[in-house]
């Protein structure tokens, strides 16, 4: 007989969760894993440390660092946070401190009282000779210095944080121990809190963050708080409001005592590592923080990682061992001996030493930067690390968070300022080519690019004109002069009456008396590395030079642009519009970057730098405009922009999109729907596409002026393309897009009328959500059990496409088969799965001699368990089992009659995804409670056990078997 379950109805990801999960047999609300923050504490704690020798710089003199101070001032994006353990006393000169807006030192420890514990000697806070250097450095690179104050003990933080008068010994002590140092403010790091202490550790912020505040105006109140909130302890949007900041402590999801070898900062979710990872950590204090609150969270990210003892060099791996915390220096090092491997589903570095084997899972400026990524996507508040100088006299984590959080230009040409001027503009069309080609739309396409390649190389550029518009000469050269820039570079291309002619020139300052030498001698040597540069590019000849004595390809005129400018300035005659054959090549987007990289590398040589190829260079999409937030607006324009994309695979209903278009690029982070909306004024025609790649032939979707469309996570190209009609005429202008993204976040709404009929299982397809709107499926799945009292659903079939199942099975005699649906949307959505289960002694089966109990239950009646004497090797066991419908990390707890007979260490085996483990219960207390055997990794559509057995050393004793539960934490 087949029977139906029409009321439950569910879906599960496939994933394996591990990672960051209280430890075996600690139940979930007391304290877990150590943190870094802990562990190297507790470490050094123990190892007595030499007195520093100065000077204070280690090994630097002042007058060099001075000097080496004054090289580099960045200007910050985001609050960047930086750990400085007392422990770490390598060369302070290898901190970038203009990288960096605050350094907590750590640190102080807190007695459960209020009182104090200081370091010694040169690391006494505030005295210690090394934390004055500290201070002084920091702070003479407006860099704000925060003291950390260390508590690690549970029992200790519920004392100080249920005492008023304990509280406010702590708020006192502290901040007469940052005022003694001249700091800036405090960093709390209590690591163990109760959740009965979640009101109490909000209230004791509150009352920092206004003490600091009133004693110290600007000061900096943080607090350091879990990647998961195990415990339930922490009031994330409460602690946002009260406090400067909250440094997410982004790390230890898989930690020095897991059982799998694994990233100690996965980015994303994923089927080898698991739910939690850094994205999941930034959308739980979204969600639960307020996105109001963004600005207040700060992700602090690992600059170490751990190596394991493994059974074996495959990965993933179990552990065999406690791992070994190694910070990058020696992280890097290792993957230098042993070969750098990816993990792509973490997104990390790891390296396998096969002798042990080890494996040791790490962070470095690739991973790092994918998830400093996240934090400006997300918009958070900033980021920062644990901990500094773990990286020793390596700089690449210094890059690329430079890259990454900077708004100083870097490069090269850093510092130095570049004038561009596109020629004409407006109503001035300047020279048109044989076929209409308007000399003012590729000199501005092409300044673009030349901007472009010049902002990659750390300059800074000022443009008289980024759109189609009237600019007069004077007022162009003015705006160089006021500003002023140091070279200027007037962007033309040139025309003659005579279509054969086609030859590339730079032209400089004339006069009749002084002839070339007019111009300034950088002018005379930009424009004569540019020639040659232009020259070698287009191989079209060059102009004759009327200079004395002759520089190649330069030409003396009395232009306005290169007359009137009073820094060295020259004028650009790329090539002849007129051409035919030159206007041909340069309506291609090649052409133009191959012109605008030419003057690039020319202004390059002048200043002596190493040229390089612009990012125009990397294709048609090489330089987009990033849309990573939501909405978005851009008011721009595609006058004067790249006519390379036409010919989608979605094309408009009459003409093409041969015009120019401005390129956009989409960061997905969630499977949701995207609506995209451009508005154009008279005589203006714009039309939004979306691209799975940079070709026309991926186009997704396209619309006159707007279309919604569901995505799946991951990037995309948006491009805003000028209509062009069927007699070849364009209409391009200005333009304003509006892009919204709303993932889908919604379950699907329940399958209905699950029937068996015409030889198969039927029902009605889902097209709504629970919400009743509209919704994108993605499939089914079918489950199937044989006993519905023990709910032993195991997983039939998978990734059913319709809405029907053919389904041969024929359960065996005397049984019954029991089926239901899951609906799975296309953003992996699900409807509430079966995620707790309670199986009791009638629902386990039993091997060996097993008695029926007598004494009173835990049911309410007596009799309802049973008991097996105890033996030195087992004879007996109960089994429990359940099937998963949802994959993640599970509580087992078991119950039982307790009594003075009972075994004081009965043995339960408790089956996961990851082996089993054993956990002994002392049956003789506890009567009828939920004992918790620990948390483990349950995958989905797979039975798991639970086996009682009734070994001991001493005989005479009872094991009880009455009860087990699993719970989905």
């Amino acid at each position: 007989m087949k029977k139906i379950m029409l009321s439950l109805i569910s879906f599960f990801i496939c994933v394996s969760l591990l990672a960051t999960v209280p430890p075996e047999g600690i139940e979930e609300g007391s304290v877990t894993t150590k943190s870094i923050h802990q562990i190297e504490l507790e470490k050094y704690s123990k190892i007595e440390m030499k007195e520093c020798e100065y000077p204070l710089y280690y090994s630097v003199k002042e007058e060099d660092w001075l000097d080496l101070k004054s090289n580099r001032k960045e200007s910050l994006s985001k609050t960047i946070y930086g750990f400085m353990p007392y422990w770490v006393v390598s060369d302070l000169s290898k901190v970038q401190w203009d990288l960096l807006t605050h350094v907590a030192y750590f640190s102080v420890g807190v007695n459960s009282d209020g009182s104090l514990t200081n370091q010694s000697g040169s690391y006494a806070w505030p005295n210690g000779s090394y934390v004055q250097a500290l201070i002084s450095l920091a702070h003479s690179n407006s860099v704000k210095v925060t003291l950390t104050a260390t508590l690690f003990n549970s029992s200790s933080i519920s004392t100080l944080l249920s005492n008023s008068t304990y509280r406010q010994n702590a708020i006192n002590n502290l901040l007469a121990q940052v005022q003694a140092g001249n700091a800036d403010g405090v960093c709390i790091d209590f690591e163990g809190v109760s959740s009965t202490q979640k009101a109490n550790l909000v209230t004791f912020i509150t009352d920092l963050t206004n003490a600091f505040h009133s004693a110290i105006p600007g000061s900096h109140v943080s607090i350091c708080t879990p990647a998961v909130d195990w415990s339930g302890a922490f009031d994330y949007d409460q602690i946002a409001v009260h406090s400067d900041g909250m440094f997410i402590m982004g790390y230890d999801y898989y930690w020095k005592g897991s059982s799998t070898a694994g990233p100690v900062s996965p980015r994303m979710s994923s089927s080898r590592w698991g739910t939690y990872c850094v994205n999941w950590t930034i959308n739980d204090y979204i969600t639960y923080g307020g996105s109001e609150n963004k600005s207040k969270f700060i992700l602090g990210l690992p600059y170490y990682g751990y190596e394991w003892p493994t059974s074996s060099t495959s990965v993933p791996s179990s552990t065999t061992g406690t791992g070994t915390a190694k910070v990058y220096d020696s992280a890097k090092a290792g993957a230098q001996t042993y070969g750098r491997q990816w993990d792509s589903y973490g997104e990390v570095p790891y390296y396998v030493n096969s002798s042990g084997p080890y494996q040791c899972f790490y962070d470095d400026g690739e991973s790092l930067g994918l998830k400093w990524d996240l934090v400006n996507s997300n918009n958070l508040g900033g980021t920062g690390m644990w901990a500094l100088n773990y990286d020793k006299s390596d700089t690449t984590l210094w890059d690329t968070l430079e890259s990454k959080f900077s708004t100083t230009p870097s490069g090269d040409m850093s510092g130095i300022k570049i004038g561009i001027d596109p020629g004409h503009g407006g109503t001035d069309s300047g020279a048109v080519g044989p076929t209409g080609l308007k000399e003012k739309e590729i000199n501005l396409a092409g300044s673009l690019m030349l901007r472009d390649a010049l902002l990659a190389r750390g300059a800074s550029v000022y443009m008289t004109r980024t759109t189609d518009v009237d600019m007069s000469l004077t007022a162009r050269s003015s705006y160089f002069n006021s500003i002023p820039v140091d070279r200027a570079e007037s962007f033309h291309h040139n025309a003659s009456g005579t279509p054969s002619a086609n030859y590339t020139g730079v032209h400089i300052y004339w006069t009749d008396s002084l002839g070339c030498s007019a111009a300034s001698a950088n002018s005379r040597d930009m424009a004569s590395k540019t020639a040659l540069r232009l020259d070698s590019a287009l191989n079209i000849g060059v102009v004759s030079s009327n200079c004395t004595p002759s520089i190649y390809g330069v030409h003396g005129d009395d232009f306005h642009m290169v007359r009137e400018t009073t820094m060295p300035a020259m004028l650009t005659e790329a090539s002849f519009i007129s051409n035919p054959t030159e206007e041909a090549l340069l309506y291609t987007n090649a052409r133009r970057c191959l012109i605008a990289g030419a003057i690039a590398k020319g202004i390059e040589d002048h200043y002596g730098k190493t040229a390089q190829d612009p990012p125009c260079a990397s294709g048609t999409c090489g330089n987009p405009i990033l849309i990573d937030t939501f909405p978005y607006t851009d008011n721009n324009s595609t006058l004067g922009r790249n006519e390379s994309l036409n010919n989608y695979s979605c094309p408009p209903s009459s003409g093409s999109e041969a015009g120019p278009e401005v390129v956009y690029l989409l960061s997905i982070p969630l499977a949701g729907t995207l609506t995209v909306t451009v508005t154009d004024g008279s005589g203006v025609d714009i039309d939004p596409h979306l691209l799975t790649s940079c070709d026309p032939a991926s186009c997704l979707a396209r619309d006159d002026t707007t279309f919604s469309i569901f995505l799946q996570p991951g990037s995309y190209y948006l491009v805003c393309d000028t209509w062009t009609s069927s007699t070849n005429t364009k209409y391009p202008g200005a333009y304003t897009l509006n892009v919204n993204y709303s993932p889908d976040t919604t379950a699907p709404a329940e399958v209905q009328n699950l029937k068996w009929q015409n030889g198969r299982w039927e029902w009605d397809a889902v097209t709504l959500d629970r919400l009743g709107n509209p919704e994108t499926m993605g499939y089914y799945q079918m489950w199937r059990a044989d006993n519905i009292q023990s709910w032993n659903f195991s997983l039939l079939q998978d990734k059913i496409a319709s809405n029907n199942l053919e389904d041969s099975s024929v359960p065996p005699a005397d049984t019954c088969y029991y089926y239901y649906l899951h609906a799975v949307d296309a953003a992996g959505n699900r409807d509430n799965p079966h995620t707790s289960w309670t199986k009791i002694y009638t629902d386990a089966t039993y091997s060996g001699s097993w008695s029926n109990g007598s004494n009173s239950d835990c049911l309410g009646g007596s009799g309802q368990y049973k008991y097996a004497s105890t033996q030195l090797t087992p004879t007996a066991t109960a089994t429990w089992r359940t099937g998963i419908e949802e994959a993640g990390n599970y509580l087992v707890s078991v119950r039982y009659v307790a009594g003075t007979t009972n075994r004081t260490m009965a043995r339960y085996t408790v089956y996961h995804s990851n082996g089993n483990s054993t956990v002994q219960v002392d049956q003789t207390t506890n009567n009828c409670l939920w004992i918790p055997l620990g948390n483990f990794t349950l995958r989905s559509g797979t039975t798991y056990s639970v086996v009682l057995d009734n070994q001991a050393t001493v005989t005479g004793k009872v094991v009880i078997a009455e009860g087990v539960k699993w719970e989905k934490q």
